[in-house]
């Protein structure tokens, strides 16, 4: 089944996409691990239902009320692509708080507080965030240097295995400060970002702050927590000459 992304779609608005029923999409994937999540029917026509309550909002409703508070209000310096530009910062705004409204807080209210169980719908919503090859070699490394100075297996398999086991803390303590943004924005105590690079540039900021955050936790405390330990047997050695 062919994958299309929905932001090559209808450029440079953000609209849902609205598919055929044989056409897969991000936002297809979205609905249905939605769907899912909330333990309703999954099948291609209950997805393209709900997408399409939401694109009709999006589109039918929301989109000619803020064309016309814009050009009401157009200031007289203003030009077209300003117009533009603030009218595709309104469409992508809305179409998260719908994301946060319709889909994050039911699945919060079942779940809550279970972010290994709503990781996977965080995970389906656009902009994503992918771990580089390169963020995983220092991972690695990280990990590697680690057991290293804490007499820990260093085999293959172990490091392997090791590292993978934080990337998958990284994700849930990501997915846990991705709901609190999304809760505080829904909540009107800030403001939406403005664009899809934007939100794409928290989540990374977001992400290297979970991964120090646990990298401290498991590799930089045990190996501060040896070196005092051992400073201490030292001392203890040194006042019994």
């Amino acid at each position: 089944m062919p994958l299309i992304e929905s932001t090559h779609w209808t450029p440079p608005d953000d609209h849902w996409l609205m598919p055929d029923y044989d056409v897969e999409t991000f936002d297809t994937r979205l609905i249905q691990q939605y769907l899912l999540l909330m333990d309703q029917p999954a099948t291609p026509p209950q997805v393209y239902q709900f997408l399409e309550g939401l694109a009709d909002e999006l589109s039918e409703r929301f989109l000619p009320a803020i064309t016309k508070e814009l050009e009401d209000n157009r200031a007289p310096e203003e030009t077209d692509a300003d117009v533009a530009r603030n009218r595709r910062r309104l469409i992508f705004q809305f179409r998260q708080h719908q994301f946060a409204t319709q889909l994050l807080a039911p699945a919060l209210t079942k779940y809550p507080g279970q972010w290994a169980i709503l990781h996977p719908l965080l995970l389906a919503h656009r902009p994503f965030n992918r771990t580089s090859a390169a963020e995983n070699a220092v991972m690695k490394s990280t990990v590697l240097a680690a057991h290293q100075e804490l007499g820990l297996p260093t085999d293959p398999a172990t490091i392997d295995n090791r590292w993978k086991n934080l990337n998958e803390q990284v994700d849930l303590l990501l997915t846990q400060r991705k709901i609190h943004h999304f809760q505080q924005w829904m909540n009107r105590k800030a403001e939406y970002p403005v664009s899809e690079e934007a939100m794409r540039n928290l989540w990374k900021q977001e992400q290297i702050l979970a991964a120090n955050q646990i990298i401290h936790q498991e590799l930089t405390e045990p190996i501060t927590a040896k070196h005092l330990a051992e400073e201490e047997n030292s001392s203890r050695a040194a006042d019994l000459l």
